[in-house]
């Protein structure tokens, strides 16, 4: 049997080269066999086909028997999984090297106390599920994944930390849904995942609890958004989380609310362009961080037009930040505090005025002095000889 069988693990239709293989991987093996893990890498994701152990050999100008020794080394490594028949290779499958990585680091971290971790009961363990067809709001189309045996992953996250111990990750990358899962996210992104990336999928999956059809709808949203760093993904997922989004319906609902507030903030300042990436940032810490109504965004938007005459999205956020150190949340909270502060202010003018009118009289020498008093008759008295004193003279 001449012609070999070519499938992968995990990688995608793209000539895509992981910086883990070079680093790791690439540096310490043979150039002969490099080049022929990379002539293989282009030949899969390509989806070429009638590959043979003469035709790499004629390809690579090296003899099968090189051709063979190169692949047994990969194999070895763990990059590739070699399937014999009367020993002639068969099939070559290409496994992805991030997640080989993962999985190597999880085993040599793996501490005595995870070993005493007992495996789940079989009264404990879900029944069989069928995972369904992803509906997806876009036009992206989803492949229907097989019938899996769930496995009780989520009980073993550490939500606090948001990570999963090397023992808990290892046994998730043996779940199939989950190896389906970032199967369709790498063709999602168009890249392989990196390390953070599979970290990311794992959180949402075992400690959020997120169903796959959730996360995927996740990352199509993100990615919508131009927004594919694991940082974002991980910051919408835990807004989603916190307002209680469990299915795609919750989601598409605060999507189209999220997508309403850029429109809401448009219409208060006046802007008919399209926003900025910086603008969206600042919509983006009043909505998920700081947790402001749009009812409140439109009035500091339109308190910010009244004080300045133009749309600034700095201003604004100088209210917000005012409001929010207040407490303050409701209309009905920003009008009390309004009349408070109208009231501070009115009585803190009427203490200036007073205390301006006594500095004004304090400052007049003639009355700073005691005035003598007098009796109407010594008033007369005095006043006589006053005019005996002009005649005299």
């Amino acid at each position: 049997m001449d012609n070999i069988i070519l499938c992968s693990n995990n990688i995608t239709n793209y000539t895509w080269i992981s910086n883990t293989f070079i680093e790791k991987y690439m540096l310490s093996a043979n150039g002969s066999y490099v080049k022929v893990y990379l002539y293989l890498s282009k030949c899969i994701q390509a989806g070429g086909s009638g590959l043979s152990i003469s035709s790499l050999a004629d390809q690579m100008e090296n003899t099968e028997k090189d051709i063979i020794r190169a692949l047994k080394y990969w194999n070895k490594i763990g990059l590739i999984n070699l399937t014999f028949e009367d020993n002639v290779i068969t099939t070559i499958q290409m496994e992805n090297p991030d997640i080989l990585t993962y999985k190597q680091k999880s085993k040599e971290m793996t501490s005595p106390d995870d070993n005493k971790i007992e495996a789940v009961s079989e009264a404990a363990k879900p029944q069989p599920e069928t995972v369904s067809e992803v509906t997806k709001p876009q036009i992206r189309t989803v492949p229907e994944p097989p019938k899996l045996q769930s496995e009780a992953v989520s009980e073993i996250a550490q939500k606090e930390t948001n990570m999963l111990s090397p023992k808990q990750m290892e046994r998730l990358s043996e779940n199939e849904e989950f190896k389906w899962l970032t199967s369709i996210i790498e063709n999602y992104l168009g890249k392989l995942l990196t390390p953070a990336d599979i970290e990311l999928v794992a959180f949402l999956y075992a400690t959020l609890n997120f169903s796959s059809e959730l996360i995927l709808y996740l990352y199509d949203y993100c990615i919508s958004e131009s927004k594919t760093k694991p940082s974002y993904i991980k910051k919408v997922a835990l807004a989603w989380d916190e307002a209680g989004v469990r299915t795609v319906q919750d989601a598409e609902a605060i999507s189209a609310d999220y997508r309403t507030v850029y429109n809401t903030v448009r219409r208060a300042f006046g802007i008919k362009r399209s926003l900025a990436e910086a603008e969206k940032i600042f919509i983006t810490n009043w909505t998920m961080t700081m947790h402001f109504s749009y009812e409140m965004i439109m009035e500091a938007c339109n308190r910010t037009i009244l004080a300045t005459g133009e749309p600034s999205f700095k201003y604004a956020n100088k209210i917000l930040c005012e409001w929010q150190k207040n407490n303050i949340v409701t209309i009905e909270d920003l009008t009390s505090f309004d009349k408070a502060f109208l009231e501070a202010k009115a009585n803190d003018a009427k203490t200036k005025k007073t205390a301006a009118q006594n500095k004004t009289v304090s400052k007049n020498q003639f009355t700073s002095y005691p005035q003598r008093g007098y009796s109407k008759e010594k008033s007369e008295s005095l006043e006589k000889k006053l005019l005996a004193n002009i005649l005299e003279s």
